[in-house]
């Protein structure tokens, strides 16, 4: 039993994530997002786990999400979406949503 503690502590996070599917940043999710009132759990909720959390002067860190866009929709390429949070883990701004 101890020998499986590694692997399934690597294996059921990769599951889960292939299982969730990838998150569209559509107009009604950004709106959603308020300043000074939106937090992290929120985000979370929505988007789930960010892919990118990068730290920031101050304590506040950048959360960045990507994603493919499905086949039909108007966009090829990747889209990332860019949020600050303050150190209290509210919501700062959006910094970008990028299509690249």
């Amino acid at each position: 039993m101890r020998s499986l503690f590694p692997a399934l502590t690597i294996t059921l996070p990769l599951l889960a994530a292939c299982v969730g599917g990838p998150t569209h940043y559509g107009t009604p999710s950004l709106d959603a997002i308020k300043p000074g009132v939106t937090r992290e759990r929120d985000l979370v909720a929505v988007f789930g786990m960010p892919t990118f959390n990068t730290p920031a002067r101050d304590s506040a860190r950048l959360w960045t999400w990507q994603y493919t866009p499905d086949q039909g929709e108007d966009h090829d390429g990747i889209i990332y979406l860019t949020i600050l949070l303050d150190s209290d883990g509210r919501v700062v701004r959006i910094v970008k949503v990028v299509r690249m």
